[in-house]
C-alpha cells in the first residue's frame, strides 16, 4: 500500500461519507464520479512522478 494508494483510499471514504450525511441515494452516481476522477488525476500524477524519477 503506497502513499498514493492510501490518499485515494482515504479521499474516496471521506467523500462517500460526506455525501451519505446529505442523500446518499441521489449522490450515489456523484460518488462514482468523483472517485473515477480522483483516480484518474492521482494515476496520472503518479505516473509523471514515476517517469521523473525512473527517466
Amino acid at each position: 500500500m503506497t502513499y498514493v494508494d492510501k490518499l485515494i483510499e482515504l479521499t474516496a471514504l471521506q467523500t462517500t461519507n460526506t455525501l451519505e450525511k446529505l442523500d446518499y441515494k441521489s449522490n450515489f452516481a456523484s460518488v462514482i464520479i468523483i472517485n473515477i476522477l480522483l483516480i484518474f488525476i492521482l494515476n496520472s500524477y503518479h505516473f509523471h512522478l514515476f517517469r521523473s524519477v525512473y527517466w
